[in-house]
Formats: C-alpha cells, structure tokens, sequence
C-alpha cells in the first residue's frame, strides 16, 4: 500500500507526462518507475512522521497524498527538474517537516505514549510535628 496510486498520479499530472517520465522501453505505457517512486514518497512520509503518527497513516489525509504524488513527481525528473516541480517539492518536504516538528497536526491516528512504569513508584512524605509548636513558640 501507498498514500497515492497510479491513479491518483494520472489525475494530478496527466497519463502523457508519466508515460514520458517512466516508459523506459517504448511501450508508450506508464512503466514501473512510477511504483518505485510512489513507494520512496512513501517511505520519506513515514519516516518523518513515524515518531508523532502510528505508520502507515490511517486514514490517509488527502494532503498527504498530494505531497506524495508531488515528491513522487520530483523523482521521476532524473535529469532537468522543470521549476513548478521543484517549487511544489520543497513544499511538499516542508510541510512534511511542520508535521515532524509538531508545528502541523494531520487527521490520523497518533501514536500511543508509552506507560511510564517508573510513574507509579512515587515516594510519599510523611509529615512529622514540628518540634516549634512544641515548645514555647508553638501556635
């Protein structure tokens, strides 16, 4: 499974794009570069976000699959990367960088926080008289 499909690709960017970036062989088909790619975007997405949302994403936010079918397009330009493909990349990689720092929050499951065993070993205080109240300064 990744956060965006062929499909989803095909309706961003047009199947004549993909088949001009992924058909290796001349098949006139989108080849299977494309898979590999999706699953690298993928990969980047979990790895940023696995320390604050349990992986892989449930559901996954539609902002997601948009980042990853814009860094999966970054990675099929192996040679001149056109402008708008870099300019919606570095967004795409800052906006997963917010959701790791914690500045953007995503609609999906978190991760769990650990139980701290140590939490249930508190040391308690009992308090003893105080040797001022008596003697002759007591209240």
């Amino acid at each position: 499974m990744t956060y965006a499909t062929q499909d989803d690709m095909v309706a961003r960017f047009g199947e004549t794009e993909l088949v001009q970036l992924t058909d290796d062989t001349d098949t006139g088909k989108i080849g299977p570069r494309l898979a590999v790619a999706l699953a690298d975007a993928h990969q980047i997405i979990d790895g940023y976000v696995a320390g604050i949302y349990a992986v892989p994403l449930t559901p996954v936010p539609d902002l997601v699959k948009r980042w990853v079918c814009d860094i999966t397009r970054y990675y099929l330009h192996r040679d001149a990367v056109p402008d708008l493909v870099e300019k919606n990349f570095k967004a795409a990689m800052s906006g997963v960088s917010q959701v790791a720092r914690g500045d953007m929050t995503l609609a999906c499951a978190g991760v769990e926080a650990e139980e701290d065993p140590a939490a249930d070993d508190l040391a308690t205080y009992d308090d003893a008289p105080s040797i001022m109240a008596n003697g002759p300064w007591g209240l």
